[in-house]
């Protein structure tokens, strides 16, 4: 038998679909269906797939765990960096990419954005009454920072 492996990742590691050629029929449509096979992932393959990887660790604000908040992963331009931004929450200190509401992260420089929020305070709704709402333990913190490529740790200290 005579199988097609289809991949749209560039690393080839996960196929998508396997094709038994055998199972298609006469020669020319067999030609027909390899063809555009391969030209779909061939255009598909070169639309920017990211590598992405899987980041944790723990982020501290004077030395105390950020109770709540987000990270934010930007590719640096300015060092030639690009590709769309990595996103995890902050949960009592800790953060993994691999969270619900995780994404990961591409390697090289970065610009990390760091917001953390106090869960236990208060603020006043849009109605008449009170709502829980975070407040902000500090501005936004932003540092540099050169992520390996490959899954890792990265404890971040918000001064």
């Amino acid at each position: 038998m005579n199988f097609l492996f289809v991949s749209l990742s560039r690393n080839l590691k996960k196929p998508i679909m396997w094709i038994d050629l055998n199972s298609i029929g006469k020669k020319a449509n067999r030609f027909l269906v390899l063809a555009l096979l391969m030209s779909t992932s061939l255009f598909l393959g070169g639309c920017g797939v990211e590598q992405r990887y899987h980041l944790s660790g723990n982020v501290t604000y004077n030395g105390a765990p950020v109770p709540l908040g987000y990270l934010i992963f930007e590719p640096d331009t300015t060092k030639g960096n690009s590709g769309g931004p990595g996103i995890c929450k902050i949960e009592n200190g800790k953060y993994d990419t691999r969270n619900e509401d995780g994404t990961g992260v591409l390697g090289g420089p970065h610009v990390v954005r760091i917001r953390g929020y106090d869960a236990s305070a208060t603020g006043k709704g849009s109605g008449a009454k009170e709502v829980a709402m975070p407040g902000a333990l500090f501005t936004e913190y932003t540092v540099s920072e050169d992520l390996l490529k490959k899954d890792g740790t990265k404890d971040f200290n918000v001064k």
